[in-house]
């Protein structure tokens, strides 16, 4: 997972400047300007974190990241349950893997306030 705290800079897509001292937030000696993240799975792969963070996210987080690159489960890896009113999700970690994820992130913010790097196991191979 990967969790990323930098201001946003010039370019503003939405004025990210208003940001009230009232919903600053700590939590385990890590700042936020809000209470309110992007959590894990939506950008797996790091690779619009600055731009959604410019939505005005206090923190944005990756999703599950293997050490190498894996496709994850064959489709279709989403199953619907109407009479339970559920989804099951077999997605199985696809992941372009460590090393792209830690390219997206230096390429799209420089330096890094704060990563914390918790990869998934891979898929063993038959």
């Amino acid at each position: 997972a990967v969790v990323s705290t930098q201001s946003t800079g010039s370019f503003k897509l939405f004025n990210t400047d208003f940001r009230p001292k009232c919903l600053r937030t700590t939590v385990m000696g890590m700042t936020f300007n809000n209470p309110i993240g992007l959590a894990a799975g939506f950008d797996k792969d790091c690779e619009a974190g600055k731009s959604l963070h410019r939505l005005g996210f206090g923190f944005i987080e990756g999703g599950s990241v293997t050490p190498k690159p894996q496709p994850g489960n064959p489709k279709p890896r989403v199953f619907r349950l109407s009479e339970d009113k559920a989804v099951i999700n077999c997605y199985g970690f696809p992941s372009k893997g460590l090393e792209v994820v830690e390219k997206n992130i230096r390429r799209s913010w420089g330096s890094i306030d704060m990563i914390d790097k918790r990869t998934q196991k891979e898929k063993k191979k038959n």
